[in-house]
């Protein structure tokens, strides 16, 4: 009985000590992985804001420019910023679906091209009806999984009350970013995971807590933008 004990517990150690080896390796690997990518670092990146709104001029776009003002800030002379209105999109226009969506190609690549060569994407919609609008849902399901894919991204939403829906925006706009496989570093708030804006006649002048925490996304996808080695979880 003794003898089986202790051959049974040399047998344990043994497996025990290959797991440890095999995770070391495993862990090991990985850090040279990084270390290889973090060579290839970009000396620029460019962060695009994506308008959910039909309309160009009014407070999503305010809540966004403020998001994106913020990022360049964090280095100005590394960051360039970008904003493309979905409502401009071929592919986000219903009545292009099909065979005249191919007449607007060229166009696509484009839009396409700006969403490939950024590192950082922040995505802002008004609230319709409770929740994001229609031109968010049709972007996410026409745009290619693998171009988003180990982007970081913030959401921003913007209501005409203090608590009118942005939640609801926020998080739907947070389900498609993690399906695309995008990294999601919030506001760094407890309770508050995006920028939630309110819309008071037409302006967020008046909005503190809502610009404070557009400025707050925008610097935070900046920041792990610029940390993030180039191609790491693609």
């Amino acid at each position: 009985m003794e003898r089986d004990s202790r051959r049974r517990f040399l047998e344990q150690t043994t497996a025990a000590m290959g797991v440890v080896a095999g995770v070391a390796a495993i862990a090991s690997g990985q850090q040279t992985a990084v270390l290889d990518a973090m060579e290839n670092r970009p000396k620029k990146i460019r962060i695009v804001a994506l308008n959910g709104s039909p309309r160009r001029d009014k407070t999503t776009v305010e809540g966004l420019t403020i998001a994106m003002e913020a990022a360049r800030q964090v280095a100005p002379e590394r960051i360039e910023t970008e904003m493309i209105h979905l409502i401009d999109c071929p592919f986000c226009d219903v009545r292009l679906f099909g065979e005249r969506l191919l007449e607007t190609r060229e166009v696509f690549d484009q839009i396409e091209a700006k969403l490939a060569n950024a590192a950082g994407i922040l995505v802002g919609s008004p609230v319709h009806n409770g929740g994001a609008s229609a031109l968010i849902s049709i972007f996410f399901g026409q745009v290619m999984h693998t171009l988003l894919q180990g982007k970081v991204a913030a959401a921003l939403g913007v209501g005409g009350a203090r608590n009118g829906g942005q939640e609801h925006v926020v998080q739907t706009i947070h389900s498609y970013l993690m399906h695309e496989g995008m990294i999601l570093p919030g506001t760094g708030m407890t309770g508050r995971s995006g920028a939630l804006c309110w819309n008071q006649k037409d302006t967020l002048a008046s909005d503190e807590t809502g610009c404070d925490l557009a400025r707050r996304i925008g610097c935070r996808v900046a920041t792990l933008a610029l940390a993030l080695p180039s191609g790491l979880f693609t």
